[in-house]
C-alpha cells in the first residue's frame, strides 16, 4: 500500500506578527496623501479567441551525454554559479538602497520590498503589529500606503492574515504593479504548490504620481491563488488564470493557451521572446505525467518540448535567450529525487540531462 501523500503549505500569519512584535512600538506611517481607488478596464474582460497550441511529437530525454555536450553543461554550470554570486551582490546593493529612503516604519523586510529601476522610488513592506502595509514613496517625499484590507476579496475569511508585495514596476516609471498574498494553509495531491510558492491572490496597479491605484486580475480568495509574471520588457505578463493567459499591456490583447492539468511555473527568457511553462496531471497518490511548453512571442505559436511520466516538470531559469534549465522531481516514498534538464530552443534540442545532487 502506498502512503498517501499530502503536502502541506502553511505561511504562519502568528510567526509574522511575533517578528513585528519584536521589532516594538510602530510608528504611525499614515501619509498626509492616501492612495485612492478608480475603475479602469479590466485587461481580461475581451479576451482573444482562444489560442490551441501547436504540439510536436513528445519523447523521454536520454541521460546519455556526449563529451561536447559535457563540456556545453560544465560552462552551464559555471554560468549558474556566477549568477548565484550576483544574486548575492545584488542583495547587498538593495540593503544599501533602502537605506538610503526615510521610511517611517520600525522595520522594513528586504526580502518583500523592492526598488524602482531608475532608483527613484522604493516599495517597502511594513508592517505593525494589526495589519501589513505596502509604502511606496519617492526621495522627494511623495508617499502611498496601499492597506492589506483594502484589496481583500469580500469573500476571504474574517480575519484573513497576509500583505502587499510589488510586482513589476513599469519601463517609463509612471506605475507599480502589485499583488496581495494571503497566510493560508492547505493540502493537496502531489501538484500541490512547492512550499515558498505564496501565490498571488490578484493584480493592481498604482499611478505613483496620482496615488491612484486600479484593478487589473481581481482579487481572489481560492487557494493557491494565481502565478503572475511579467516579461523583462514589461509588454507582457503571464498569468495561471483559465490555463495560462498573457495580456499585452501595449495593446490590452489576451491570448489564452489552454493546457490539461496544473500549471506549476511560468518563466520568460531573458530578452522576453519565449515564455517557459509546465502542466502536470496528479492525484492523490501518484504523478501521471508532465510537460514543458515554449510560446513564442513572434509566431504567436505554443509548442511542447518534451514530457514524462511520474515525474513533475518545471522551468527553472535560463542561461542565455534561448537554453532553458529545466527541473525534473519524481516523488519516491515520501521523499524527492531531482533530474535537471538543459534545453536548447535554438535549434531545438536536448543539450542534456542529470540527476541533481540537492545542497546541504
Amino acid at each position: 500500500m502506498i502512503a498517501k501523500r499530502t503536502f502541506l503549505v502553511i505561511i504562519i500569519g502568528f510567526l509574522f506578527l511575533l517578528a513585528q512584535t519584536a521589532c516594538g512600538a510602530q510608528v504611525s506611517t499614515k501619509p498626509t496623501t492616501t492612495a485612492t481607488f478608480t475603475k479602469t478596464p479590466n485587461l481580461f474582460t475581451t479576451p482573444t479567441p482562444t489560442l490551441t497550441p501547436t504540439f510536436r511529437a513528445s519523447f523521454t530525454p536520454s541521460p546519455t551525454i556526449d563529451v561536447a555536450k559535457q563540456t556545453w553543461h560544465s560552462t552551464a554550470v559555471a554560468i549558474q554559479t556566477a549568477a548565484r554570486a550576483t544574486s548575492m551582490q545584488d542583495w547587498y546593493a538593495k540593503e544599501t538602497q533602502i537605506a538610503g529612503f526615510s521610511i517611517d516604519c520600525d522595520h522594513v523586510y528586504p526580502s518583500s520590498s523592492d526598488i524602482s529601476p531608475n532608483g527613484k522610488w522604493i516599495a517597502a513592506d511594513c508592517a505593525d503589529k494589526a495589519r501589513s502595509n505596502l509604502i511606496v514613496q519617492n526621495k522627494e517625499g511623495t508617499k502611498w500606503i496601499l492597506e492589506f484590507k483594502d484589496f481583500l476579496s469580500k469573500d476571504s475569511p474574517e480575519g484573513m492574515s497576509g500583505g502587499v508585495s510589488p510586482v513589476f514596476w513599469s519601463p517609463d516609471g509612471n506605475y507599480l504593479y502589485f499583488t496581495i498574498w494571503l497566510g493560508y494553509s492547505g493540502g493537496g495531491d502531489y501538484c500541490f504548490p512547492e512550499p515558498w510558492d505564496r501565490g498571488d491572490y490578484g493584480l493592481f496597479r498604482l499611478d505613483l504620481l496620482k496615488g491612484i491605484w486600479s484593478t487589473i486580475m481581481p482579487s481572489t480568495p481560492d487557494f493557491p491563488g494565481y502565478k503572475i509574471v511579467f516579461s523583462p520588457t514589461g509588454r507582457r505578463f503571464a498569468a495561471s488564470l483559465d490555463g495560462v493567459t498573457i495580456s499585452d499591456i501595449k495593446t490590452g490583447e489576451n491570448i489564452q493557451l489552454e493546457i490539461n492539468g496544473i500549471v506549476e511555473r511560468l518563466s520568460w527568457s531573458p530578452d522576453g521572446k519565449y515564455l517557459a511553462y509546465a502542466s502536470s496531471i496528479c492525484y492523490d497518490e501518484k504523478i501521471t505525467s508532465s510537460s514543458i511548453y515554449i510560446w513564442d512571442t513572434t509566431t504567436n505559436q505554443s509548442q511542447i518540448l518534451f514530457e514524462v511520466d511520474k515525474m513533475i516538470l518545471r522551468p527553472e531559469s535560463w542561461t542565455s535567450n534561448s537554453t532553458l534549465r529545466i527541473a525534473g522531481e519524481e516523488i519516491i516514498g515520501f521523499d524527492s529525487a531531482y533530474t535537471i534538464y538543459e534545453y536548447d530552443i535554438e535549434p531545438r534540442g536536448l543539450l542534456f540531462s542529470g540527476t541533481e545532487t540537492p545542497n546541504p
